[in-house]
């Protein structure tokens, strides 16, 4: 049990709060913050979600304040070419988060990891600005 162990803050810019995303995009990124960043840190824990539009993409910002992860992990997280891949078996999530965005909107977007050891991890995604209006029509 985490209890008190964290907290989180958000900052979504008005616009990139009407724009459309993939259902349950965040939440393998804030569940892998909370159990292999927070859980594993003696300190109190902070997630940082932030969303906003630059030059027409929607880039979303989940930040912790965790353990980090190193270079080499990152990158045979990022280029695994297989979800079954033995490296990265432990980041199923990450990788079925970069699979659906390349899968759905194409090799333009995806998700950046910033990270090294005891400095926390912060997943950018890339995804496309598609405004949804009344009655969650695209526009």
């Amino acid at each position: 049990m985490l209890g008190d162990k964290f907290f989180i803050t958000y900052h979504i810019e008005s616009v990139a709060s009407r724009c459309r995303v993939p259902r349950f995009i965040l939440q393998p990124l804030i569940e892998n913050a909370i159990t292999h960043g927070i859980e594993e840190s003696n300190a109190v824990g902070i997630i940082k979600i932030t969303a906003e539009i630059y030059d027409g993409k929607l880039y979303i910002n989940v930040y912790d304040n965790g353990k980090g992860i190193n270079e080499k992990e990152i990158k045979q997280i990022l280029l695994s070419d297989t979800m079954a891949n033995e490296k990265v078996s432990n980041s199923f999530g990450i990788r079925s988060v970069l699979m659906r965005i390349k899968t759905l909107y194409g090799s333009s977007y995806g998700m950046q990891i910033n990270s090294s050891p005891n400095t926390g991890t912060q997943c950018i995604l890339k995804l496309p600005a598609t405004l949804v209006y009344n009655e969650g029509i695209d526009v």
